[in-house]
């Protein structure tokens, strides 16, 4: 994607890329190869008939053509200019050395203490306050945000920290023009635009619906592009604490005396350290900046840019700047007498006191030492009591246990989120492949049903030659094989502790890690069993998209469906009604009683429902209830069935105060029973 930032590599580019990446390079906004409007003009569309930017496409030939010249020169002619460099730099070197220091301090001091905007005149007001022993305990408003530089949640600021503001506009200024005041941005943009417009410029809230630029008079539409300088995107809005989250695994004094060090190093850098330094520095900036990953704060994805580098160089600054604080002396270098013979001017009180002084940086070292060790020991103490995911070989070595050498086992995910679709059966097939050398595949395609019929010759040749198939289906992930049927054979269950995977706050408990696979033999449809009447919420191969794995409440099993919940059902013959246990579950209150729509439809492709059917609409209570629907006669001759259940979804950890799950929830399914 970065060939088509300059228009010559875009260039080059064009001949290798398909005809519809061609056409993107061409109609991207800004592209440099064609005139396209930049910025884009809500409304207006990108067209074919833009002229092609030949001042761009020059500009560039020509600063390439100047550096190949200049490469030349200095290749033929250029090693009294190299020395003479050499020598510059040399000279240069101590004022070099120490503006390195002074901007690693600079540059760390503004990613902890000013970008993430944790610090507001409003928390250093409520400071004195905050070290209440009650405030400590169950810190709320302003000292919960300042406790987040030791783990409490972070919130994500929706604008550009006020350096940022004013350094943004320092070119505007030079030009004589007046950039937008960043507190006006705030209260125009929320007067005029809704809370989910946060992290959209005007653009995008115009392509989004959440702007009618039409309701506006130009000169509001205006100030509101000019904002835009100052919106901060989803992704770049998480990054900003990004330094106050590496201080959470070092403390903040950890962070000071790590920075302070790494300044030091740069002012009088030993032998050989410039590497080190050079690198660090660059890979500090990188990820403190952006961690490059994901627009989420999961650890797996923010803690692998910082260990191999940040990490290392802050606990080698730290230990430099404490060594260094207890080798601070003043001169004491010997005085000999003058010619006349005159005695030492340093008199003993003097002595006496840089001695003190020497002890006093030395017991300051001691204890900063201690604090750090204490802060590493009593934070890590949750870790070191836990052993991630122990006692899990024992649990799929019982799973191994029911296979016989040559059988092979199918594992799906198929939850409502793609990534656990694709990643949670590797939980499973791994160790049982690699640890017991069960042939254990993973099914990975978001729609598997469209190869469904090669799916299945390959499981016929499987049972052709005597090997025996079976297939695991996680929530959501029910499958169909043309000429094959599914018989259930128990499930493959893990139940483990692992450390808890915030998002939003450093984590400090163990919470449960559970998957669940219901087990299914893969039959010849001859031999399939006959339609069962009552599907539980465990049986996943009925689960084509919607439900989460089946968990207990109030003593019934149960599934959490995300709003969208589609199940394919086997019609027995004489089937005429269908009953559906459905549950609003436990809700805030401010949201009222859930709701639930249901429909049936005929076994369309992959899945697919009609839009011709009615649904019906039920209120629901907290626990578990029965609602019928009749089977139309028009339905009632198929084979198989689909039911939908649509619900209003909600999000426990954004919509009640008490909750941390953060799945999309809509209504619990509690089973479907199928009654002549």
């Amino acid at each position: 994607a970065r060939l088509q930032d300059f228009a010559v590599t875009a260039l080059i580019a064009l001949p290798f890329l398909t005809p519809e990446l061609r056409r993107t390079y061409l109609l991207r906004p800004c592209s440099p190869l064609t005139l396209q409007p930049c910025p884009p003009v809500a409304g207006m569309p990108p067209t074919t008939d833009a002229p092609w930017n030949v001042g761009r496409i020059a500009l560039e030939l020509a600063f390439l053509a100047l550096l190949v010249l200049a490469l030349l020169a200095l290749h033929r002619s250029g090693q009294p200019l190299i020395r003479r460099a050499e020598a510059a730099l040399g000279r240069a070197a101590r004022p070099l050395l120490t503006l390195t220091a002074a901007a690693t301090l600079l540059l760390g001091a503004y990613a902890y203490l000013v970008r993430p905007q944790i610090l507001t005149g409003q928390t250093l007001t409520a400071l004195p306050s905050c070290l209440a022993p009650a405030q400590l305990r169950q810190p709320e408003g302003p000292c919960l945000a300042l406790q987040g530089y030791v783990g409490a949640p972070i919130a994500a600021p929706a604008y550009v920290d006020p350096l940022a503001a004013w350094l943004g506009g320092l070119p505007q200024r030079l030009r004589g023009q007046r950039p937008p005041d960043p507190a006006a941005c705030v209260a125009l943009r929320r007067e005029l635009l809704p809370s989910e417009a946060d992290g959209r410029t005007v653009p995008e809230l115009i392509r989004d619906g959440l702007l009618d630029p039409a309701a506006l008079d130009a000169a509001t539409v205006e100030r509101l592009r000019a904002c835009d300088r100052l919106v901060l995107r989803a992704q770049f809005a998480n990054s900003q604490a990004n330094l106050v989250r590496v201080g959470w695994y070092t403390s903040p004094l950890g962070v000071a005396l790590g920075l302070l060090g790494l300044a030091l190093l740069w002012r009088r850098p030993p032998p050989g350290a410039w590497l080190f330094l050079v690198v660090a520095l660059v890979a500090g900036v990188t990820f403190v900046r952006l961690t490059y990953g994901t627009s989420d704060q999961h650890y797996i994805y923010i803690l692998r840019r910082y260990v191999p580098q940040v990490y290392p160089a802050l606990a080698i600054g730290t230990a430099y700047a404490l060594v260094a604080l207890a080798r601070l002396t003043n001169d004491q270098r010997p005085t000999t007498n003058d010619q006349h013979g005159s005695r030492d001017r340093s008199s003993f009180l003097v002595r006496r006191i840089r001695q003190s002084r020497e002890r006093l940086r030395r017991v300051a070292c001691g204890v900063l030492t201690l604090a750090l060790t204490a802060f590493l020991v009593l934070t890590g103490l949750p870790i070191f009591r836990h052993t991630e995911y122990g006692g899990a070989l024992g649990q799929i070595a019982d799973a191994a246990g029911r296979f016989r050498p040559g059988d092979v086992v199918l594992l799906r995910g198929g939850a409502p989120t793609y990534a656990e679709s694709r990643d949670l059966p590797d939980v499973i097939a791994t160790p049982l492949t690699y640890a017991f050398g069960v042939d254990a595949l993973t099914v990975k395609s978001r729609e598997p049903e469209r190869y469904a019929a090669q799916l299945a010759r390959y499981l016929q040749e499987w049972q052709a030659r005597g090997r025996q198939v079976y297939l695991a289906l996680g929530a959501s992930g029910g499958l169909a094989f043309p000429g094959l049927a599914l018989e259930p054979a128990g499930t493959i269950a893990l139940d483990l502790k692992e450390f808890e995977q915030l998002t939003d706050q450093k984590p400090r408990n163990v919470q449960d890690f559970q998957v669940s696979f219901t087990l299914y033999r893969v039959l010849p449809a001859a031999a399939a069993p006959p339609a069962p009447r009552a599907l539980a919420p465990g049986d996943t191969a009925a689960q084509l998209r919607g439900l989460y794995r089946a968990e207990t409440a109030g003593g019934a099993q149960v599934a959490w469906t995300n709003g969208d919940a589609l199940l394919r059902l086997a019609l027995p013959a004489d089937a005429s009604t269908l009953t559906v246990r459905l549950a609003g579950g436990r809700r805030p209150a401010t949201l009222g009683p859930a709701r639930a729509c249901l429909s049936l439809h005929p076994n369309g492709a992959a899945g697919q429902v009609s839009a011709a059917a009615q649904p019906r609409c039920f209120t629901l209570g907290e626990s578990l209830a029965e609602y019928t629907l009749p089977i139309e006669p028009g339905l009632a001759a198929e084979s198989t069935l689909l039911l939908h259940i649509q619900s209003e979804p909600w999000i426990p950890a954004r919509d009640d105060p008490q909750g941390r799950d953060p799945r999309r929830l809509g209504v619990q399914f509690g089973g479907v029973r199928l009654a002549p």
